[in-house]
């Protein structure tokens, strides 16, 4: 390989997700632009590879940005109302109640999409360089321990690589097959979501309106739910997850949710929409005990692919930031810093130090 092949960084994030422009944006600034600091991003555009319409907590954000810079973050509405349903092939019945963990009202819809876009922003305006359409192929090794990746023919070496590549990612799945006393107690398990967002003749009424559905086309087989956003006038977000291990294998995700469309139930919240996006994302569901060690020897997991996802409360974005940002929250208690040391003579090359100390009492409880 050629020189001229190379890049070195101080700091490679792979995954310009929530979590990864969390960390972005939190290691800049602590290195006050004296550092290199590189993203890497899959999709041509960043936020091309989230899916839109959420509901959110937004305390995370406040705590990773300034005042002016969170203003820039575009929150849709607060959720007004949100019911639970139990569907059958023809109908549907709303529970007198919401679960606990399913209580959102209060909380903000979003659209993953255009937060990851605003955080990027931020993260470019401080400094940060976001490599757009790049693949992260494998991680480059020195004997345990590892100096970055490779992309697309090309080497890019760091002194830390940060894994921010989402559920199931190739690079983290490589670490804990190297690094196997990383792995929590328990294998991670998964769920697979569908998601669309439809696009409906205006209906202002239902801005802020959250429905949650269990029951049919699922039956008692496959663990799992529907869920529908009025994220604005014009558009819902609707999906279905469902937990991986159901046990018949011509189960079709695809023409569940094709069935739970058509449910009367649906369908009134979607009558004359188009569908102007979807997509289906993998979602870690093994909770507290499947958890890994976050640091291995020249790298970390945050947000997604290190299996934070409170499954109960179908709530990850929170967990994703704070893991990025790193600071003494609420859910996090950790160290990081940034120092100098002398690689191979190379004086003031970038070393993160972190010791996790996991205490989310919201995944301990639902273990």
């Amino acid at each position: 390989m050629s020189a001229s092949s190379q890049i070195r960084v101080d700091v490679l994030i792979v995954g310009a997700g929530p979590a990864g422009l969390a960390c972005a944006i939190h290691l800049q600034r602590l290195a006050q632009g004296h550092r290199r600091i590189v993203v890497l991003e899959k999709s041509a555009q960043i936020g091309g590879h989230l899916l839109s319409g959420a509901v959110i907590r937004p305390d995370s954000l406040a705590q990773l940005l300034t005042p002016n810079e969170l203003q820039r973050i575009p929150l849709g509405p607060p959720v007004t109302r949100d019911t639970f349903h139990a569907l059958g092939p023809g109908g549907a019945l709303r529970l007198p109640f919401v679960p606990p963990k399913m209580r959102m009202r209060g909380m903000r819809l979003a659209s993953f999409s255009q937060i990851g876009s605003a955080l990027a922003d931020v993260a470019s305006q401080l400094g940060v360089e976001i490599l757009t359409s790049q693949t992260a192929d494998s991680l480059i090794w020195e004997q345990d321990r590892v100096a970055g990746v490779n992309t697309q023919g090309d080497q890019i070496l760091a002194s830390t690589t940060v894994l921010a590549e989402g559920a199931g990612g190739l690079l983290a799945r490589e670490l804990l097959e190297r690094h196997p006393d990383l792995r929590g107690p328990n294998p991670p398990s998964h769920s697979l979501g569908l998601k669309e967002i439809i696009e409906i003749p205006s209906n202002p009424q239902a801005v802020g309106t959250v429905a949650h559905t269990f029951g049919f086309p699922l039956g008692l087989d496959i663990y799992g739910g529907g869920f529908l956003y009025h994220f604005d006038e014009t558009h819902v977000a609707l999906g279905l997850a469902l937990a991986l291990d159901y046990r018949d294998p011509a189960a079709s995700a695809h023409e569940l949710f094709r069935q739970w469309k058509r449910h009367p139930f649906v369908q009134k919240h979607i009558a004359g929409g188009e569908t102007v996006a979807y997509g289906a994302k993998l979602v870690s569901e093994g909770g507290w005990y499947s958890l890994p060690q976050f640091s291995a020897p020249g790298a970390l997991l945050i947000g997604d692919a290190a299996g934070l996802v409170d499954t109960m409360e179908l709530k990850g974005f929170h967990l994703a930031i704070e893991s990025g940002n790193g600071l003494p929250v609420d859910y996090w208690k950790g160290a990081c810093e940034i120092e100098t040391y002398s690689n191979n003579g190379d004086i003031g090359a970038c070393r993160i130090g972190h010791e996790w100390h996991f205490s989310d009492p919201a995944l301990k409880d639902i273990r």
